[in-house]
């Protein structure tokens, strides 16, 4: 998830190392955050992207290969559930963020077929070759294993150290059918209001001196914060012209 999530396609694998103790205090989701604590950066798009990641991965069970996970520094409040029958391994080229393993996000150093589950959220994205990342997905898990999947689509352009791309749900559908990937399922990540209030939260969050962050947040945050509410509501019925907005696609595959 931006600089701390990526796994660029093309360096050298390195030697991975066994997991850390300091992962401990990393399982479990944390709480939302409260006003005066993360309030303002806490982003529409990282909220859902938590409740769906949550959603997603509580039933997973046995080996997650989790591309371009961190163990320091991980954003928002989804963290891996601890249970005794999953275990969790982190993938990062980047050493710093203390993954488990360091390596390519194209190139594990996994047998094929190992995993029963891999995560690859905000790192296609940052990758050239996005493609590729998702055949090595394919080639780790085993016949049954769930691939899970998420990439930004109207938002900040975050070079870290690259942004290449944005996908629309058509591709990524497409992307997943040439690797062969079974009971392809895409959600989006919101729409219209989503877009529109992500942009004015965040323009708000910027906004100097902080004195006048706050007078304007106090009345603000809670009608957008609202608006998304109802639109992410089951149920919720907007036009097509709306729905032609999302911040994001949230995907789920199975290998079969």
């Amino acid at each position: 998830m931006d600089k701390h999530d990526r796994l660029e396609v093309g360096h050298q694998m390195h030697s991975g190392r066994p997991a850390l103790s300091h992962a401990d205090g990393q399982y479990g989701s944390k709480p939302t955050p409260r006003p005066g604590q993360g309030y303002l950066s806490y982003t529409y798009y990282r909220c859902i992207l938590d409740q769906k990641l949550a959603q997603a991965t509580a039933a997973l069970a046995g080996l997650v290969l989790d591309i371009g996970g961190e163990w320091r520094s991980r954003r928002g409040t989804f963290r891996p559930p601890k249970r005794p029958d999953l275990s969790w391994i982190c993938i990062n080229i980047d050493a710093s963020v203390l993954p488990d393993v360091v390596a390519d996000a194209a190139h594990g150093p996994f047998t094929d077929g190992c995993a029963n589950a891999v995560i690859c959220t905000e790192v296609l994205e940052h990758v050239p070759e996005p493609e590729a990342v998702i055949v090595e997905a394919y080639r780790l898990l085993r016949s049954g294993g769930v691939f899970v999947l998420s990439m930004p689509f109207i938002g900040h352009v975050h070079a870290d150290p690259f942004d290449f791309q944005r996908y629309t749900d058509a591709k990524l559908r497409l992307l997943l059918s040439h690797a062969n990937f079974n009971d392809v399922e895409i959600d989006p990540m919101g729409h219209y209001y989503a877009v529109l209030c992500e942009m004015i939260k965040g323009a708000v969050a910027r906004l100097r001196p902080t004195a006048l962050r706050w007078i304007l947040a106090v009345p603000v945050v809670p009608i957008i914060n609202a608006l998304v509410s109802r639109e992410l509501r089951p149920g919720y019925s907007s036009s097509s012209y709306m729905q032609g907005y999302t911040l994001g696609y949230f995907a789920k595959a199975v290998k079969p």
